[in-house]
């Protein structure tokens, strides 16, 4: 038997191809099997395998949770479920967990997040990770689940990935507890390792000694040698470091002997400062190596290692470890030794012992519970070597207790180096990695063997725009800072050109780039002091200061942050707020709560007193499941907080930070001694990091034998050469020796082989002159430099030994040393010949400058809040400002007449205001009005774009009594909502404000989610009602365009065709139902509709179009875009008639046919007669061949019979040719006759009028027989007007007076309306009676009116176009609709003329012409949404014209018409057949109108035209 085979080796599911295409190897669908990948001879193979059971088991959580994630694991059976009962309200601006349970009321039941276990083997289900921590949310799903062994990996798009493992999680439901312990990018170690010892007690006692007493309850505690300083209680120095006070005896209980006699107060506060850098090699016991740290400059940091294997990023490292022998510092005979070997032997390192003390997140018998940590790396790296070394790999269970073996509670770990030699070098990948790079969050999450791979992430956050910082270099302040204590000889270099920035950092290491201060930030001048922006210069010290030693301990940098670092959070910008967010009562404007005689009953409890009278707007205590500054951890969680007899009591989970919380001695009295509590956001802000950019790096200094100012002294014995005169002051001299030879090299590029002579490219700085023969001092350059102008040997530069007068002042001369001629440019410098003496002198080489343009990182490290209310609290200027009310539009017109500061409106669009008045506020929210303030902003999408002149900051006069120093922002010029906008930050407005009292500046930045240029929605401008003007398109061509390109406008007041694009949202009726690709289309750039198919049926098409704002390329990009949609009617078949408009509603201007004043022509039986023709044609009229001009002829020839007949039986023949063939659109024409009475009436004289149509195929010759002569004409209703019209000479139409006085007109007007595609001939005829040889004088005048029956614009009443008004009776035309009972169709059309309705419908057309009625509306405005719809799908109605009460010449077109409707539908106006074979007349009319007495009463119910006599004159 035949056999397929069929091996499914690519193991490829395809459902794309027909079941007869798939290839072998792929197949269409399968369930419960699984493809063989063995090498066997079954490799390809389908096997089944166990499909899923429905497992019936009790949940370990609440019943309302729902599972938002799994993965199986088969290898251990498992089936891994993350699961949760909460959902996000808003999903944009998503809360935590945690805050949704804390809210009040709280909800009920608690918010749950779990990851849960369900075991295959014995069905047990369980939860391994549990708490609020997990964040989960049922509007993000855990879609990116992976397991790399025992290690599960997730993430949810809403948190940043995490990771558990598996085997420890089962081990303990509560091993994860935190955000800290599941983060995939783990803790980042933000402090640096402190080399210094610092203890701080309080002076018990007035004293002058050096004997002190302090609080030092165990003797030994103050450590031998520590420097001491002493503040007084406000702050005020009484003891600095530059009185080198240090401990020499700590022996005895609560006192200490100290090196000098201090006198200090009671209550002063005493400090002392250890570096804990040493030597110990004169220590036989010590087991270090003294020489390795002697030529080397280290530096140390440190990171962790977490229970999974994973590296924290290393923790900034410390500054270089170094103390130079001496103390730096010359001693006797240093002097001659520096200029004899051009060295300073005492320069090398000589410290050999460090205690480094690294600071841990948590007390260090929590830090293996809490973040994980399994071991710390201790780091070393020296100075001028790129490899980072580790020393030692501190295990976990060193660290969890301290020195006596004791669980260690203090969150210091003191690691001692003994100058030992690194055990191995990091390699590259984790130098280089200063921050973590796992994404902020991720939607996808993959695995690649055993990498892990995100995708569709967000890598970073968005720092602030800068931070309100001054810089200025200082020297070292004791009384304030450590350094000069920690590092006690290092300073910042002069002369050299600093630019300083922050980093800012979250918990887990993501960094910001570098933020600097604003660019338009002035330098602030205390005194001396100045400080700048983010970048200084930091010159020479000036002569007029020198820097003496001992008292100069150094220059540090020191930045004064003028306004707390802010960060709004808002994820969908990327912005993530800060990690500790200061709690604020939402009606509260000032910071913090106010405390006074604070009490910490124990270590994490404290109770305060709340000074909410003195402060008011201080009070924003802590509440239960807030964060107050902990001790040994950063923060920790308030849970308890009561009131008792006026104190609040506060208690935590943890240590609570002590210095914190305590009573400020520092206040002034009267002003808030302000405490902070926080609200936590894991992503946050956490840390920030002092950065310096300084790329002048390298120099020289040249230990020279002295300067000589000048030229030296000759020995005029010896005839020398004359050296230059009066050159002290411009020219000096000295001796290069050793290495000082390559310090300042000679320039060799363009030199000649005998060339013995030679310059110098390096510049020089003097820094240590010799003013005399045994003096140096040092010397002052300023920005000057020196340059060496001349540098040979000493006879080459005509200065050999014996020449010279004094040849020994200068060192070596009789060597014949290499000597350098220095052009100084700074001024003097050494000493003239005569003093000359070989004495030290320093020349400091100009630094290179370094082609790495990056910023170095410092040991200067914080906490942001702790940085924030560092400024809050010992500020003196604006901190905030009242409520602002931001808002912006784009349809705001900058010269809007609403522009009064105190009054105008904000936002609207009269008014150039895009603020209310608001003042700025202190740290305790009170209004400061005394001040002055400016104003700077940046455009988020293009920082160069120049602002200055489109915003303005406006300031309310002081001597307005009710807003005195108040602001106000104001618009200067129009702005756009532009495609690049954002939804946030469009624009950063920062405003620095000069507290005129205090003298204090601050930048303040508006929060960028509340600074932003509102978009307004586009509109159309020619819209009415929600639909555009109307579109008449004869015949559809493909790819044409039709109607209006750009009709839409955005919302703002320039530029308002920018930035929009078009979209097609439906189209009803499809032209081709089944075929959308046949109907319309939409250009997106500009609107403008086409057709996407040739010859569409004649039809009403309705589009419905959107137009969208700020769009570039027709794409939306980060802008928040608006759009509006509208509706467009495209009419097919229908459009404005090619034939001209002439209404003529009289015969002035009319081209008419007349028949002359006259009697009767003759007196026989036959009644006088005239006729006449009007022709639509394109045909051209003329004599045919044969009739030899004969016009009978001709007009027999070329005209149809009955015509021929009207006008050959006529007394006057006339052939007007009126227009061209009718090629498009709808015609009306009025046939209109005029008579006059020009003289005396002798008897009553009257008129039979007779008319007739006929038509011929366009193109078609211009003869008899083209026309239609018998066959029916039909009008634009189907009416048979050829046989409604007279066809036989004795068929009177209609008779007519001629009037009874001189000068009376009568008029007639026919309106006949057509849109078949034809030539036209109208042709008419006039019979008088009765037979009179004198029946009196009188004129006719005969013409054809035309208009666009689509446009209604001819419509002629009592010789009056009525159409030329606006509004009812011109614009649109009122109509009664009759039915029975408003709900009932007839199927008689002459008993819907019987119908009565007390309240008929009332509803309008385009024509007041009954019969031509084809369509109804039901608002006047004739839209076509509001075209009416029949309640009955069958049947007839009668409506009647309504003349309007003012138009008293239009009712006379009043007349009942009785309609007939089918398809429920007016829309399509009264019905014409479909089926073009089939004529039958639709409409019909009930009565002629009784008002025109002409019509004598007769009743005609199926004529389908109008015809009436006016007697104008009479």
């Amino acid at each position: 038997m035949a056999e397929i085979k069929n091996n499914f080796l690519k193991s490829k599911m395809n459902k794309d191809l027909d079941d007869r295409l798939i290839p072998n190897g792929e197949y269409r669908d399968a369930q419960n099997v699984s493809v063989g990948k063995s090498e066997d001879a079954d490799v390809g193979a389908l096997e089944n395998i166990l499909g899923n059971n429905n497992v019936t088991l009790e949940t370990p959580y609440s019943n309302d949770c729902e599972i938002i994630g799994y993965i199986s694991d088969t290898s251990n059976n498992y089936i891994i479920t993350f699961v949760t009962n909460y959902k996000d309200a808003d999903v944009s601006n998503p809360t935590f967990v945690y805050d949704a349970n804390k809210a009040d009321p709280a909800p009920n039941p608690l918010h749950e997040c779990h990851i849960c276990l369900y075991n295959t083997i014995d069905s047990t289900y369980r939860v391994i990770v549990t708490g609020d921590f997990l964040n989960f949310s049922t509007t993000n799903r855990v879609i990116g689940v992976n397991l790399i062994e025992e290690l599960l990996f997730f993430t949810d798009n809403r948190n940043q990935p995490r990771k558990i493992n598996i085997s420890r999680a089962l081990r303990s439901s509560s091993y994860y507890s935190s955000e800290d312990n599941i983060s995939v990018a783990k803790y980042n170690p933000y402090l640096p390792i402190d080399l210094i010892r610092k203890q701080n007690s309080k002076v018990t006692a007035t004293t002058s000694g050096i004997t002190i007493p302090i609080v030092q309850p165990v003797a030994g505690t103050i450590p031998i040698n520590s420097r001491v300083i002493v503040n007084t209680a406000a702050g005020l120095p009484v003891v600095s470091g530059t009185d080198y006070v240090y401990v020499v005896d700590n022996s005895t209980v609560n006192e200490v002997t100290v090196s000098s006699v201090i006198s200090v107060g009671q209550s002063d506060l005493i400090y002392f400062f250890e570096t804990t850098m040493s030597n110990e090699s004169n220590d036989s016991s010590w087991p270090g190596d003294p020489d390795l740290l002697k030529d080397k400059y280290v530096r140390f940091s440190y990171r962790f290692k977490f229970d999974d294997g994973e590296n924290s990023i290393i923790a900034p490292f410390t500054q270089v470890a170094y103390i130079p022998k001496q103390q730096g510092y010359f001693v006797q005979g240093d002097e001659e030794g520096a200029y004899r070997s051009t060295v300073l032997e005492f320069m090398e390192n000589n410290v050999d012992n460090i205690d480094l003390m690294i600071p841990l997140p948590s007390a260090g018998k929590d830090l293996e519970n809490m973040y994980k940590v399994s071991s710390i790396d201790i780091l070393y790296k020296e100075s001028d070597a790129l490899a980072v070394k580790v020393l030692e790999t501190v295990p976990i269970s060193a660290v969890l207790v301290d020195e006596n073996g004791q669980e260690r509670t203090t969150n210091i770990y003191k690691y001692i180096y003994q100058s030992r030699k690194p055990y191995k070098t990091l390699p590259q990948s984790d130098t280089t990695r200063v921050y973590d790079k796992v994404p902020v969050r991720a939607l996808a999450q993959e695995t690649s063997g055993n990498r892990i791979i995100y995708g569709n992430f967000y890598d970073q956050y968005t720092p602030p725009a800068f931070i309100d910082y001054n810089v200025g270099v200082f020297q070292k302040n004791s009384n304030n800072f450590s350094a000069f204590a920690e590092y006690p000889n290092h300073t910042v270099k002069q002369n050299r050109n600093y630019q300083v920035g922050f980093i800012l950092s979250d918990k887990f290491g993501r960094q910001s780039p570098v933020v600097l201060s604003p660019v338009t930030l002035t330098g602030v001048s205390t005194g001396t002091n100045f400080t700048g922006g983010s970048t200084i210069y930091h010159p020479y010290t000036p002569a007029s200061s020198p820097s003496t030693s001992p008292t100069w301990l150094g220059d540090a940098f020191q930045v004064v942050v003028n306004s707390p670092i802010q960060s709004a959070k808002d994820l969908g910008l990327g912005r993530p707020g800060l990690y500790a967010i200061q709690q604020l009562a939402s009606n509260l404007d000032g910071d913090g709560f106010a405390v006074s005689d604070v009490v910490f009953s124990a270590s994490n409890s404290f109770n305060f007193i709340l000074e909410e009278i003195a402060h008011p707007n201080n009070i924003n205590i802590p509440r239960v499941g807030d964060y107050v500054r902990g001790q040994f951890e950063d923060y920790v969680e308030v849970t308890d907080v009561t009131t008792n007899a006026g104190r609040i009591y506060v208690t935590s989970s943890k240590d609570i930070n002590v210095d914190f919380y305590s009573v400020n001695p520092e206040i002034i009295a009267g002003n808030p001694d302000i405490k902070f509590c926080y609200i936590i956001n894991q992503t946050g802000w956490y840390s920030y990091k002092v950065v310096v950019r300084q790329t002048e790096q390298e120099y020289y200094n040249c230990y020279l034998p002295g300067i000589l100012n000048g030229y030296p002294a000759q020995n005029t014995s010896h005839s020398p050469i004359p050296f230059p005169t009066n050159e002290v002051g411009k020219t000096a001299h000295t001796i290069l020796l050793n290495d000082n030879i390559n310090k300042i090299p000679r320039d060799l590029s363009e030199v000649g082989p005998d060339q013995k002579q030679y310059r110098s490219s390096v510049q020089l700085f003097g820094r240590v002159q010799n003013i005399s023969s045994s003096t140096s001092t040092q010397y002052f350059p300023g920005r000057s430099t020196d340059t060496v102008s001349t540098i040979g040997n000493a006879v080459d530069l005509n200065m050999p030994a014996a020449e010279m007068l004094l040849p020994s002042r200068m060192y070596q001369l009789d060597t014949n040393p290499i000597v350098a001629r220095i052009s100084t440019q700074s001024g003097s410098i050494g000493t003239i010949d005569a003093n000359m003496n070989p004495v030290l002198s320093i020349y400091e080489t100009e630094p290179v400058v370094s082609l790495l343009d990056i910023f170095w990182e410092t040991s200067t490290t914080g906490l942001i809040s702790d940085l924030n209310a560092d400024v809050l609290t010992g500020f003196e200027g604006a901190t905030s400002f009242s409520d602002i009310n931001f808002l912006f539009k784009e349809f705001q017109d900058p010269n809007g007449s609403d522009n009064n500061i105190i009054t105008g409106v904000t936002g609207v669009a009269n008014s150039p205001w895009i603020t209310d008045l608001f003042y700025p506020l202190d740290s305790e929210g009170a209004v400061l009005t005394s001040t002055t303030g400016t104003m700077t902003v940046t455009n988020m999408n293009d920082p160069s774009d120049d602002l200055d002149t489109v915003f303005s900051l406006e300031q309310v006069p002081q001597a307005d009594l009710n807003n005195p120093g108040a602001y106000r922002i104001k618009m200067l010029q129009a702005q756009t909502f532009r495609n690049n906008y954002q939804v946030f930050g469009s624009y950063e407005f920062s405003i620095q404000i000069k507290n005129l009292t205090s003298g204090v500046s601050s930048i303040i930045p508006l929060p960028p989610e509340q600074t932003v240029l509102t978009n307004v929605q586009p509109v159309f401008p020619t819209e009415v009602n929600g639909f555009l003007p109307q579109v008449n398109v004869e015949t559809t061509v493909q790819n044409a365009n039709v109607g209006v390109a750009s009709y839409a406008k955005n919302g703002a007041i320039t530029n308002k065709d920018d930035d929009l694009a078009y979209r097609l949202l439906s189209q009803s009726p499809l032209p081709f139902p089944g075929f959308p690709n046949k109907g319309f289309s939409v250009i997106e750039s500009t609107g403008q509709v086409r057709t996407l198919y040739s010859n569409m049926p004649d039809g009403i098409y309705t589009l419905s179009i959107r137009a969208r704002d700020a769009m570039v390329s027709n794409t939306r990009t980060t802008g928040k875009t608006l759009s509006n949609d509208t509706q467009l009617k495209v009419v097919v078949g229908d459009q404005t008639t090619n034939v001209p408009t002439n209404c003529y509603p009289t015969s002035v201007g009319a081209n008419y046919q007349d028949w002359p004043d006259k009697v009767a022509a003759n007196s026989s039986s036959t009644s006088p007669r005239f006729g006449g023709i009007f022709l639509f044609s394109d045909n051209s009229t003329g004599s045919p061949g044969g009739c030899l001009n004969d016009p009978q002829c001709t007009w027999k020839q070329q005209l149809p019979d009955w015509a021929w007949y009207a006008v050959n039986d006529g007394n006057i023949q006339n052939v007007t040719k009126v227009g061209p063939s009718l090629e498009k659109g709808v015609l009306q024409t009025n046939l209109m006759i005029e008579i006059e009475r020009t003289s005396p009436k002798q008897r009553d004289y009257y008129f039979y009028i007779r008319a007739n149509v006929q038509t011929k195929p366009k193109g078609s010759p211009l003869q008899s027989d083209s026309w239609s002569d018998e066959e029916p004409v039909y009008d634009y209703q189907n009416n048979n007007i050829t046989e409604a019209l007279l066809e036989a000479e004795n068929d009177n139409l209609m008779s007519m007076n001629v009037p009874n006085e001189v000068g009376e007109k009568n008029l007639f007007s026919l309106p006949m309306v057509f849109d078949a595609q034809l030539d036209y001939c109208v042709s008419w005829q006039v019979v008088g009676l009765p037979y009179s040889p004198e029946p009196g004088g009188f004129t006719s005048k005969i013409w054809i009116s035309t208009g666009d029956f689509t446009t209604g614009d001819c419509v002629i009443v009592d010789g009056v176009n009525v159409a030329n008004g606006t509004g009812r009776d011109a614009d649109y035309y009122e109509y009664n609709l009759y039915d029975q009972n408003q709900g009932g169709t007839s199927t008689s059309a002459n008993l819907a003329c019987t119908y009565s309705t007390a309240t008929p419908r009332t509803l309008y057309s385009r024509t007041p012409y009954g019969v031509y009625v084809d369509q109804f509306f039901t608002d006047p405005n004739l839209l076509p949404e509001n075209g009416f719809i029949s309640p009955n799908s069958n049947g007839f109605y009668s409506y009647e014209y309504q003349a309007g009460p003012l138009n008293t010449s239009a009712n006379r077109l009043e007349e009942r018409i009785s309609a007939g409707i089918e398809n429920t539908s007016f829309l399509n106006g009264v019905i014409k057949e479909n089926d073009a074979s089939v004529k039958t007349a639709k409409t019909f009319r009930c009565e002629i109108a009784p008002t025109n007495p002409n019509y004598g009463g007769t009743t005609i119910q199926t004529l389908p035209y109008y015809r009436w006599g006016v007697n104008a004159g009479g």
